[in-house]
């Protein structure tokens, strides 16, 4: 053990007059800097029953409004929508195993994860799962913390920058306002911490650190700038007026009487990342660390370093996470090789749990009892008693809560693409059951697949870390690579005529089952710039990062330029929409209209369009990147959004299969996420 002491230390497109002043006349006022909230009480949003199908609430709104392409698109600020039945019936499902956070509350474990929020029954080991349908402000958590004051509640710190609060009395849950002035603003949200004694929250987001008054609701926000990374923050931890903060690479953070004080390898603080803080009962702090655990003495403002592999009798040369347990043992924990309730009298651990190759731990706590809760990224929870291990794991079918894609195959499966691998289901099977496939030479030849496409009688899928392509045709894997002439990573394919378009990082390429030809690069079509192809009978459609082209007997034409298009789909009427960054157009006999998204008293013009799709009722669906979905039936759209009940604001992709039923991958900027349903 080392001893050292420390001194503080443009598009070019103009905008319609009328549009304009439309958009003008609904912008809404931002809140004052101080911002103030009914303290935690009214706690409003009912959560749904476990039998019941929740209904994404979605926004009524007015007719479609063609605006010619000379428009500038504006973004009026997104407004909160009301709380109205859909028809059809709406699921979520997503995977709460992949752990964030815990918390011990007498004899319930909470678990903030990155598919929701589980409530477990310690005494009985059953979990509730509680999402965005049960008044999660959104789908992704990655923080607790339990707040005595005014009235005993759950709060929980979300990748949007929302907080949602769960009163353990009246079992419901509420939002929290949060500052959200210019300069005020929290960003995405880190970490939680209740300082119960004074009745403070303190939350740390990207852009600053928050402290909620718990009696008044009044915040104060103490803002990012050069010497405060507020998005380094990992951990905050409080005392009275002693406020700590575990700041990975940037170190640790002291507030404290109103000073900021960094410690860091400029003076003289440990090198090396600052993953975790915790406090002992005598006030001192205890530090993960990437070269091992410190701890600091508030008595005589010394500290002391523990150094890695043996020798202060750790077992790990770095240490991921820190809590202070029973008999003042402290708990580390390194990701992958286990945890060990440390003795720092005896510097000797009292015994050590491996860990475990599948999944590797994301979180630790303790409770008063002297046992320990370990969280992991997708093998669910593990409870650390003297005498064993005991496993805590939701039931879910996903491997992932990230969906990156998803498609139908012609023996009625869905397939789902998640950052973890690919699964598949039955569609027509009246009790669906999901099944991973694990990479192999003779199956998908890696996990980390971006892209899943239904061509013909089998289903393809394009890697995001190598260049072949697999098929399944229900029976046989089959592999291509560049020897049959596909050069450059795939973004999109389509089967049409007996071959199929390939668009590449290096051109639009049509093959024929044999042979690869490359396609309008004689013409001016920009070959590493294409995102998406989109054949009809007449006509190839490649949409680009300069435009959408027009091909035609491998000679190709710009017909809108200078706009970045990124999905590409008919409609009933013999017209395509054109999903761009900024906006949804529509095309037809060389006109292209900007579509705008009127929900009456707002206005939406350049939406970074992510997905679209028609279905069957000649229904457009429409993901953004961050304002949720939308549905426009013929004479009015609806937004679904994290305002409304949705699990995320980015929608990665929508599929609609056989059966009419809509499936959509709503993810957030995080890892998380869910695959929702709708059937109409």
């Amino acid at each position: 053990m080392n001893r050292f002491s420390l001194k503080k230390s443009g598009l070019g497109l103009l905008c319609a007059a009328l549009l304009f002043a439309l958009c003008a006349c609904q912008s809404k006022t931002l809140a004052a800097a101080s911002t103030s909230y009914s303290p935690m009480t009214s706690e409003t949003a009912a959560p749904a029953t476990e039998t019941d199908t929740p209904t994404p609430p979605p926004t009524s709104t007015a007719t479609i409004t063609p605006v010619p392409l000379t428009a500038t698109p504006t973004q009026p600020p997104r407004s909160p929508t009301p709380r109205v039945r859909a028809p059809g019936s709406w699921s979520i499902l997503s995977n709460p195993n992949e752990v964030q956070a815990l918390l011990v509350t007498q004899d319930q474990l909470w678990s903030a994860t990155l598919g929701g929020v589980v409530q477990w029954n310690l005494k009985t080991g059953q979990g509730r799962l509680f999402t965005t349908y049960d008044g999660l402000a959104e789908i992704q958590a990655n923080d607790l913390t339990y707040c005595a004051v005014p009235s005993n509640q759950v709060v929980v710190a979300h990748e949007n920058g929302q907080i949602s609060a769960y009163g353990l009395n009246s079992q419901k849950w509420q939002r929290l306002d949060v500052p959200s002035k210019q300069g005020q603003t929290l960003g995405n949200l880190h970490a939680l911490y209740c300082d119960n004694e004074t009745g403070r929250l303190f939350a740390a987001g990207s852009q600053g650190l928050g402290t909620l008054d718990l009696r008044t609701g009044t915040w104060s926000v103490l803002p990012a700038n050069d010497q405060f990374h507020a998005d380094a923050v990992r951990a905050v931890r409080a005392t009275g007026e002693t406020i700590w903060l575990a700041a990975g690479d940037q170190g640790a953070y002291l507030f404290q009487g109103g000073h900021l004080t960094a410690f860091n390898n400029l003076n003289g603080f440990p090198t090396g990342s600052i993953n975790d803080v915790a406090l002992a009962p005598d006030g001192s702090a205890w530090f993960a660390a990437l070269n091992g655990l410190i701890h600091f003495n508030p008595k005589d403002h010394t500290w002391a370093n523990y150094t890695g592999q043996g020798a202060n009798g750790l077992p790990f040369s770095s240490i991921d996470r820190v809590e202070v347990g029973k008999d003042n043992l402290v708990w580390i924990a390194n990701s992958q090789e286990g945890i060990c309730p440390f003795d720092p009298v005896k510097q000797a651990c009292a015994t050590i749990y491996p860990g475990t190759k599948q999944h590797s731990y994301t979180y630790l706590t303790v409770d008063t009892n002297g046992n320990g809760y370990v969280g992991t990224n997708g093998g669910g929870i593990s409870i650390l008693m003297p005498d064993g291990v005991r496993p805590l794991v939701f039931e879910s079918p996903l491997l992932s809560n990230h969906i990156v894609d998803i498609s139908g195959d012609a023996q009625h499966n869905i397939w789902v693409s998640t950052s973890k691998g690919i699964e598949v289901m039955e569609e027509s099977n009246p009790k669906p059951s999901w099944k991973a496939i694990a990479p192999s030479r003779k199956g998908p030849l890696s996990a980390n697949i971006d892209k899943l496409k239904a061509i013909g009688q089998s289903v393809w899928f394009f890697y995001a870390d190598m260049q072949p392509v697999s098929a399944w045709d229900g029976v046989n894997w089959a592999q291509y690579s560049e020897t049959q002439g596909i050069r450059g990573k795939i973004r999109d394919a389509v089967g049409f005529g007996g071959g199929i378009w390939f668009v590449t990082d290096q051109g639009l390429f049509w093959w024929d089952g044999a042979i690869a030809r490359i396609v309008g690069t004689d013409t001016g079509l920009p070959g590493s710039d294409l995102n998406v192809v989109y054949p009809d009978e007449n006509n190839t459609w490649v949409g680009t990062n300069q435009g959408l082209w027009n091909c035609q007997k491998m000679k190709c034409q710009s017909v809108v330029p200078d706009i970045a298009i990124r999905s590409i789909t008919s409609d009933h009427q013999g017209g395509l929409l054109l999903g761009t960054d900024h906006g949804l157009f529509r095309y037809q006999d060389g006109q292209a209209y900007v579509w705008a998204i009127n929900l009456g008293k707002q206005t939406l013009l350049d939406a970074h369009i992510t997905a679209l799709a028609v279905d069957a009722d000649q229904q457009v669906w429409v993901g953004t990147l961050e304002n949720g979905l939308f549905l426009f039936d013929g004479s009015r759209w609806q937004q679904f959004n994290t305002q409304n009940s949705f699990p995320a604001d980015h929608i990665q992709t929508i599929y609609i299969d056989r059966e009419k039923v809509v499936w959509i991958s709503a993810i957030t900027h995080g890892a998380g996420g869910a695959l929702v349903t709708y059937k109409p």
